[in-house]
């Protein structure tokens, strides 16, 4: 049986991830890749990272 993926927000996937998972890494997506670059930025300045990232 296969299961079909189904596209969701990443922000909002990141932050699932963090609940369950004691390490979430993030790929730099190549060096000058404005879209990873964007996707972390988006993610720092999300409020609710603070509240699921446990440093």
């Amino acid at each position: 049986m296969t299961t079909t993926a189904i596209p969701i927000d990443p922000i909002n996937g990141i932050l699932e991830a963090f609940k369950t998972h004691s390490v979430v890494a993030l790929c730099d997506g190549g060096h000058g890749c404005e879209q990873a670059y964007a996707l972390r930025v988006a993610l720092i300045r999300d409020p609710r990272t603070l509240s699921n990232v446990k440093c």
